[in-house]
């Protein structure tokens, strides 16, 4: 027992390290800055037309991200109002994303096809995983929970497989996409695009924090079968 208890602080603690890194950065470079052209919002709204990405909206949302299925690009609040090196970082990254899908990147398409797949299975898991108590009260067989254990785990596996997918889409679109465009229209001045850089970095591995925190989650099952 003090060895799973060790081994769920651990992963705890590996898992939130990215996302704490990744929330450092972005308030690091989310002051107002009121020298810069315009706000997140404003800026993605330009850059829909200047490239021609047809029927893409950009509206306010609760979160940073590009819907394909509905060709907007979706941009929380701090984002979508804010003037700020974060907020021109994060507005091109998911600008990125339209452009993949414009140009009918192959990566981008596969991911659109296996989200829903990918999503179901993750419920899946996280749902065996809350049943888990119960059906080892209710059976009291080794084979069928072990079985179910294998289950989840295998969703898990199905999970992080998607997210390996989108990793390299994340930093086409904050490196291949985004940082071009940061640059060519310099929308920042020369001494902020060190900001820039990490800003988008930390936009690409929030899919990282996501993928590392998965993949534990599947060690850490296994580790608990195998005793």
């Amino acid at each position: 027992m003090p060895f799973v208890i060790l081994l769920v602080l651990v992963v705890l603690l590996l898992s939130s390290l990215p996302t704490l890194w990744i929330k450092f950065q972005l308030n690091r470079y989310s002051k107002h800055r009121e020298d810069i052209q315009g706000t997140g919002g404003e800026l993605a709204q330009h850059l829909v037309e200047k490239l021609k990405l047809d029927d893409v909206e950009v509206l306010p949302g609760d979160s940073d991200y590009y819907s394909a299925t509905e060709k907007a690009v979706y941009l929380s609040a701090p984002i979508y109002n804010g003037k700020s090196i974060a907020a021109v970082a994060v507005a091109v990254h998911e600008i990125g994303h339209a452009l993949q899908h414009k140009n009918n990147d192959r990566l981008f398409s596969l991911r659109q096809t296996l989200a829903p797949t990918a999503l179901i299975f993750q419920k899946m898991a996280i749902l065996i995983i809350y049943l888990m108590p119960f059906v080892t009260f209710l059976v009291k067989s080794p084979i069928a929970i072990l079985f179910f254990a294998m289950v989840a785990i295998g969703c898990f596996l199905i999970a992080v497989l998607f997210h390996l997918i989108t990793l390299p889409l994340e930093f086409d679109a904050s490196f291949n996409k985004a940082l071009p465009i940061i640059e060519k229209c310099e929308f920042l001045n020369e001494s902020d695009m060190p900001g820039a850089r990490k800003v988008l970095k930390a936009a690409a591995l929030t899919y990282v924090a996501s993928s590392l925190l998965k993949m534990i989650n599947v060690y850490t099952w296994w580790r608990v079968l195998k005793r």
